[in-house]
């Protein structure tokens, strides 16, 4: 597989599998990089930016681009999408803004 994405960096379709790889092996720091040059390249769409918000919360690492990732997603989808809701509403609680995450969940509902 890295030999393919070697060859074809820019293309999204190897990009996503190989973060999904390092994702089911425990790499979420690996996935992380994985995905930011995804986003990085303009060629991301909402399920990548709302992967790459979601990993933030397996490492453990919900910080200000993990946040600016899942609101890209919800702008992407037209706030119309319920997994990248449900993601944006994690990434609120983890940060401690509950008050965001509950007016999402209300929303949702």
């Amino acid at each position: 597989m890295k030999a393919h994405l070697a060859k074809n960096p820019d293309d999204r379709k190897l990009v996503v599998i190989e973060s999904s790889i390092a994702q089911e092996q425990g790499d979420f720091a690996g996935a992380a990089k994985i995905l930011q040059g995804l986003l990085n390249s303009g060629n991301a769409q909402a399920e990548d930016y709302n992967d790459f918000a979601w990993n933030a919360l397996f490492e453990g690492k919900v910080d200000a681009a993990a946040l600016q990732a899942a609101q890209q997603a919800n702008l992407l989808t037209n706030r119309d999408n319920y997994a990248i809701l449900h993601t944006l509403g994690c990434v609120y609680a983890a940060q401690g803004k509950t008050t965001e995450a509950r007016q999402l969940a209300i929303e949702v509902m």
